[in-house]
């Protein structure tokens, strides 16, 4: 699906930080296709820039020493449009969130900050000026959904339903309730509590990939080196879905979207 503009409150663009950049463009590349072009942000970072047939729709940087010293894995990191970042800064933090990094303009691109809920969980904010972010969404190599993993559901929906104007769908399903947030009529995002595996893990964002096959897409992260993580499984009327890491750690997951589901 082609993107021609985000309105406030709608994903927009996902970055991956990891600890190598150049095997990650390998990884990514032989997984969905991805091209990569290297840009030079600064004096000593490159920033790649992955497109599929000519459509910008991701990219990656190399992870900070300060992150990696914590011992913070690789991770991919999700940006939601807004139409002032200052003020949803002040925002933010008025309903508890801590402001990581920002406001702060990225050259003529935007300006944005890197927030982190009152759970723990971390998100950036874009301001699109000359860059609005990706072109393409919901197709094969593509983003497809974005997912949070709350240990409190109540205050996570709270703070981005008061934050983004977000609705808030909540559906039982048989691994507990599940939460989708809605911007008007548009399904935005979804919530569900963390499973017990990753109960000691922080709060996170997580990001889905669109695939015509998931287990063929399963297959193929194993032969790059990647992990399986969590069994492929259906969701009826959805899809069917796996949780995988790249060769450096980063986790996604992998959607193939059931027939009619869209």
């Amino acid at each position: 699906m082609k993107v021609e503009k985000y309105e406030p409150g709608r994903f927009c663009w996902a970055e991956l930080a990891t600890t190598d950049t150049e095997d990650a463009k390998r990884f990514y590349g032989g997984l969905f296709g991805w091209a990569a072009s290297d840009l030079r942000m600064g004096k000593s970072m490159t920033y790649s820039m992955f497109a599929l047939h000519g459509e910008s729709l991701s990219a990656a940087y190399p992870q900070g020493e300060t992150e990696k010293s914590m011992g913070i894995p690789p991770t991919w990191r999700l940006h939601i449009s807004v139409a002032n970042a200052d003020d949803t800064t002040t925002k933010a933090q008025e309903l508890g969130a801590l402001i990581v990094v920002g406001p702060i303009d990225v050259q003529d691109s935007g300006r944005m900050s890197i927030i982190q809920d009152p759970t723990g969980a971390q998100f950036e904010i874009w301001e699109a000026k000359a860059f609005m972010g990706a072109t393409i969404k919901q197709e094969p190599g593509a983003v497809d959904w974005n997912e949070l993993y709350s240990s409190d559901l109540a205050a996570s929906t709270e703070f981005y339903t008061q934050l983004f104007g977000w609705t808030a769908d909540v559906s039982e399903m048989p691994q507990g309730s599940y939460t989708v947030f809605m911007d008007g009529d548009e399904q935005v995002a979804g919530m569900m509590g963390k499973p017990e595996n990753i109960a000691g893990m922080p709060d996170y964002w997580s990001v889905y990939f669109n695939v015509a096959n998931c287990d063929a897409a399963v297959d193929k992260v194993q032969e790059l080196g990647g992990k399986l993580e969590l069994e492929a499984m259906d969701v009826e009327g959805v899809g069917r879905f796996a949780v995988l890491s790249d060769p450096e750690g980063a986790v996604f997951s992998v959607m193939e979207a059931a027939r009619g589901s869209r």
